[in-house]
């Protein structure tokens, strides 16, 4: 059986790890590369390494779920969370997201 809340937190790591990639890209695209079959490949390069090594440094997870977290960073971990979610086989709380919403703004100090 499928493990499909290890596969969601691994998809929230691969979404941050795709916002720094994304912006990591862009810089290098505007910069220095105009060929895409080599901004593809640096694409590829990146995302495993920003990827694996995020998910290295900053949880508990094994070698095998951050290389998974760049393998999802690459293939874009919104898109594959957007089909898991409409196939129902992740259950999304979104009254825990609103309370946890609710109390960040008041740590902050915003009312």
């Amino acid at each position: 059986m499928l493990n499909f809340d290890k596969i969601y937190e691994l998809l929230r790591i691969a979404l941050i790890t795709g916002a720094i990639n994304s912006l990591f890209i862009q810089k290098i695209k505007c910069k220095f590369i105009s060929n895409d079959c080599i901004i593809i490949l640096i694409s590829i390069i990146t995302s495993m390494l920003i990827g694996t090594l995020f998910t290295l440094t900053f949880t508990n997870f094994s070698l095998t779920y951050s290389l998974w977290v760049g393998i999802f960073t690459f293939v874009h971990a919104e898109a594959i969370f957007n089909v898991l979610k409409k196939a129902e086989a992740i259950k999304v709380n979104t009254d825990n997201n609103e309370n946890n919403n609710d109390t960040n703004e008041d740590d902050l100090g915003e009312g």
